[in-house]
Protein backbone atom coordinates (compact mmCIF):
# COMPACT_ATOMS: atom_id res chain seq x y z
CA UNK A 1 0.00 0.00 0.00
CA UNK A 2 2.82 2.42 0.93
CA UNK A 3 4.70 1.64 -2.30
CA UNK A 4 1.61 2.46 -4.34
CA UNK A 5 1.19 5.72 -2.46
CA UNK A 6 4.82 6.71 -3.06
CA UNK A 7 4.61 5.87 -6.75
CA UNK A 8 1.49 7.99 -7.17
CA UNK A 9 3.20 10.89 -5.42
CA UNK A 10 6.23 10.68 -7.69
CA UNK A 11 4.14 10.32 -10.81
CA UNK A 12 3.74 13.72 -12.54
CA UNK A 13 0.52 12.64 -14.18
CA UNK A 14 -0.97 12.00 -10.75
CA UNK A 15 -0.41 15.66 -9.85
CA UNK A 16 -1.88 17.01 -13.06
CA UNK A 17 -5.50 17.25 -11.85
CA UNK A 18 -4.36 19.34 -8.88
CA UNK A 19 -2.21 21.54 -11.13
CA UNK A 20 -5.12 22.07 -13.50
CA UNK A 21 -7.36 22.98 -10.59
CA UNK A 22 -4.77 25.45 -9.22
CA UNK A 23 -4.25 26.98 -12.65
CA UNK A 24 -7.98 27.47 -13.15
CA UNK A 25 -8.32 29.03 -9.71
CA UNK A 26 -5.41 31.43 -10.27
CA UNK A 27 -6.71 32.49 -13.68
CA UNK A 28 -10.09 33.25 -12.12
CA UNK A 29 -8.36 35.15 -9.32
CA UNK A 30 -6.34 37.08 -11.90
CA UNK A 31 -9.52 38.21 -13.63
CA UNK A 32 -11.14 39.11 -10.32
CA UNK A 33 -8.18 41.27 -9.31
CA UNK A 34 -8.17 42.94 -12.71
CA UNK A 35 -11.85 43.85 -12.35
CA UNK A 36 -11.26 45.05 -8.79
CA UNK A 37 -8.38 47.27 -9.91
CA UNK A 38 -10.54 48.78 -12.63
CA UNK A 39 -13.41 49.41 -10.20
CA UNK A 40 -11.18 51.08 -7.61
CA UNK A 41 -9.50 53.21 -10.27
CA UNK A 42 -12.82 54.39 -11.67
CA UNK A 43 -14.12 55.22 -8.19
CA UNK A 44 -11.00 57.24 -7.35
CA UNK A 45 -11.18 59.10 -10.66
CA UNK A 46 -14.85 59.95 -10.12
CA UNK A 47 -14.08 61.37 -6.69
CA UNK A 48 -11.23 63.43 -8.13
CA UNK A 49 -13.41 64.78 -10.93
CA UNK A 50 -16.24 65.55 -8.50
CA UNK A 51 -13.86 67.49 -6.26
CA UNK A 52 -12.51 69.53 -9.15
CA UNK A 53 -16.09 70.20 -10.27
CA UNK A 54 -16.99 71.53 -6.83
CA UNK A 55 -13.90 73.75 -6.66
CA UNK A 56 -14.50 75.09 -10.18
CA UNK A 57 -18.19 75.69 -9.50
CA UNK A 58 -17.46 77.51 -6.23
CA UNK A 59 -14.84 79.71 -7.86
CA UNK A 60 -17.09 80.39 -10.85
CA UNK A 61 -20.04 81.28 -8.60
CA UNK A 62 -17.88 83.66 -6.57
CA UNK A 63 -16.57 85.42 -9.67
CA UNK A 64 -20.05 85.57 -11.20
CA UNK A 65 -21.59 87.13 -8.11
CA UNK A 66 -18.70 89.58 -7.87
CA UNK A 67 -19.24 90.68 -11.48
CA UNK A 68 -23.04 90.95 -11.36
CA UNK A 69 -23.33 92.47 -7.90
CA UNK A 70 -20.27 94.65 -7.54
CA UNK A 71 -21.66 96.17 -4.34
CA UNK A 72 -22.50 92.83 -2.76
CA UNK A 73 -20.15 91.88 0.04
CA UNK A 74 -19.91 88.25 1.07
CA UNK A 75 -19.19 87.91 4.80
CA UNK A 76 -15.62 86.90 5.39
CA UNK A 77 -16.49 84.03 7.71
CA UNK A 78 -18.81 82.48 5.11
CA UNK A 79 -16.08 82.62 2.50
CA UNK A 80 -13.51 81.15 4.87
CA UNK A 81 -15.84 78.37 6.03
CA UNK A 82 -16.52 77.49 2.39
CA UNK A 83 -12.79 77.28 1.68
CA UNK A 84 -12.30 75.21 4.83
CA UNK A 85 -15.00 72.80 3.67
CA UNK A 86 -13.36 72.49 0.26
CA UNK A 87 -10.00 71.84 1.90
CA UNK A 88 -11.48 69.15 4.15
CA UNK A 89 -13.10 67.38 1.22
CA UNK A 90 -9.88 67.77 -0.76
CA UNK A 91 -7.88 66.08 2.00
CA UNK A 92 -10.37 63.19 2.13
CA UNK A 93 -10.18 62.84 -1.66
CA UNK A 94 -6.38 62.84 -1.51
CA UNK A 95 -6.43 60.09 1.13
CA UNK A 96 -8.74 58.00 -1.05
CA UNK A 97 -6.49 58.46 -4.10
CA UNK A 98 -3.40 57.56 -2.06
CA UNK A 99 -5.09 54.42 -0.78
CA UNK A 100 -6.07 53.47 -4.34
CA UNK A 101 -2.48 53.92 -5.54
CA UNK A 102 -1.12 51.77 -2.72
CA UNK A 103 -3.76 49.12 -3.37
CA UNK A 104 -2.81 49.10 -7.07
CA UNK A 105 0.74 48.25 -6.06
CA UNK A 106 -0.54 45.38 -3.93
CA UNK A 107 -2.60 44.08 -6.85
CA UNK A 108 0.46 44.23 -9.12
CA UNK A 109 2.31 42.09 -6.61
CA UNK A 110 -0.53 39.58 -6.68
CA UNK A 111 -0.37 39.57 -10.49
CA UNK A 112 3.35 38.83 -10.35
CA UNK A 113 2.80 35.99 -7.87
CA UNK A 114 0.26 34.42 -10.21
CA UNK A 115 2.56 34.89 -13.19
CA UNK A 116 5.41 33.29 -11.25
CA UNK A 117 3.24 30.21 -10.69
CA UNK A 118 2.92 29.66 -14.44
CA UNK A 119 6.53 30.62 -15.24
CA UNK A 120 7.78 28.09 -12.69
CA UNK A 121 5.85 25.32 -14.44
CA UNK A 122 6.64 26.50 -17.95
CA UNK A 123 9.64 28.89 -18.29
CA UNK A 124 8.69 29.59 -21.92
CA UNK A 125 5.74 31.61 -20.65
CA UNK A 126 8.04 34.32 -19.31
CA UNK A 127 9.04 35.55 -22.76
CA UNK A 128 5.40 36.46 -23.41
CA UNK A 129 5.12 38.63 -20.28
CA UNK A 130 5.67 42.30 -21.04
CA UNK A 131 6.44 43.23 -17.42
CA UNK A 132 8.87 40.51 -16.43
CA UNK A 133 10.43 42.16 -13.37
CA UNK A 134 8.79 41.76 -9.96
CA UNK A 135 7.15 44.81 -8.45
CA UNK A 136 8.84 45.45 -5.14
CA UNK A 137 9.21 48.60 -3.00
CA UNK A 138 12.17 50.59 -4.24
CA UNK A 139 13.40 54.17 -4.29
CA UNK A 140 10.70 55.14 -6.80
CA UNK A 141 8.22 54.66 -3.94
CA UNK A 142 10.37 56.62 -1.50
CA UNK A 143 9.86 60.27 -0.65
CA UNK A 144 12.22 61.51 -3.35
CA UNK A 145 10.60 59.35 -5.99
CA UNK A 146 7.10 60.48 -4.97
CA UNK A 147 8.11 64.15 -5.12
CA UNK A 148 9.86 63.76 -8.47
CA UNK A 149 7.02 61.85 -10.12
CA UNK A 150 4.43 64.16 -8.57
CA UNK A 151 6.04 67.31 -9.98
CA UNK A 152 7.03 65.87 -13.36
CA UNK A 153 4.08 63.55 -13.91
CA UNK A 154 1.19 65.85 -13.11
CA UNK A 155 -0.87 63.02 -11.61
CA UNK A 156 -4.26 63.42 -9.98
CA UNK A 157 -2.63 63.39 -6.56
CA UNK A 158 -0.25 66.15 -7.64
CA UNK A 159 -3.18 68.30 -8.78
CA UNK A 160 -4.98 67.67 -5.49
CA UNK A 161 -1.85 68.51 -3.51
CA UNK A 162 -1.56 71.79 -5.45
CA UNK A 163 -5.20 72.77 -4.86
CA UNK A 164 -5.16 71.75 -1.20
CA UNK A 165 -1.92 73.62 -0.60
CA UNK A 166 -3.37 76.75 -2.21
CA UNK A 167 -6.49 76.57 -0.03
CA UNK A 168 -4.41 75.97 3.11
CA UNK A 169 -2.23 78.97 2.28
CA UNK A 170 -5.29 81.19 1.82
CA UNK A 171 -6.81 80.06 5.14
CA UNK A 172 -3.62 80.72 7.09
CA UNK A 173 -3.21 84.21 5.64
CA UNK A 174 -6.87 84.97 6.28
CA UNK A 175 -6.49 83.79 9.88
CA UNK A 176 -3.48 86.01 10.47
CA UNK A 177 -4.83 89.12 8.81
CA UNK A 178 -8.61 89.01 9.36
CA UNK A 179 -9.00 87.25 12.71
CA UNK A 180 -5.75 87.83 14.58
CA UNK A 181 -5.42 91.33 13.09
CA UNK A 182 -1.76 90.87 12.27
CA UNK A 183 -0.64 93.39 9.70
CA UNK A 184 1.68 91.83 7.15
CA UNK A 185 3.82 93.45 4.50
CA UNK A 186 3.31 92.29 0.94
CA UNK A 187 6.74 90.68 0.93
CA UNK A 188 5.91 88.84 4.15
CA UNK A 189 2.63 87.60 2.67
CA UNK A 190 4.47 86.23 -0.37
CA UNK A 191 7.10 84.51 1.78
CA UNK A 192 4.49 82.96 4.09
CA UNK A 193 2.44 81.80 1.11
CA UNK A 194 5.45 80.11 -0.51
CA UNK A 195 6.57 78.44 2.73
CA UNK A 196 3.09 77.16 3.62
CA UNK A 197 2.54 75.96 0.07
CA UNK A 198 5.81 74.01 0.05
CA UNK A 199 5.22 72.52 3.51
CA UNK A 200 1.70 71.45 2.56
CA UNK A 201 2.92 69.84 -0.65
CA UNK A 202 5.70 68.08 1.25
CA UNK A 203 3.23 66.69 3.81
CA UNK A 204 1.07 65.36 0.98
CA UNK A 205 4.10 63.53 -0.43
CA UNK A 206 5.02 62.17 3.01
CA UNK A 207 1.55 60.70 3.40
CA UNK A 208 1.74 58.97 0.01
CA UNK A 209 5.15 57.54 0.93
CA UNK A 210 3.72 56.24 4.20
CA UNK A 211 0.87 54.55 2.33
CA UNK A 212 3.30 52.83 -0.05
CA UNK A 213 5.50 51.57 2.76
CA UNK A 214 2.60 50.39 4.91
CA UNK A 215 1.58 47.65 2.44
Amino acid sequence: MSDAKVSSTNNPSAQKPNDDHSASFLLAEYERLKDLRSEIGQTASRRFEFYLTIVTAALGAYLLVSQIQSGLSIPRYILDLSVLGLLGYGVITYINLSWASAFFLEILRAFKAIQKYFVTRDPAVEQHLYFSTPVEPSKRYGLRGVLTRGVAGGSEKAVLAFVNSTLATYLLLSLLQNYLNIQLLNVTVVIIAIVVFLISGFLHAVYVTFMYRSI
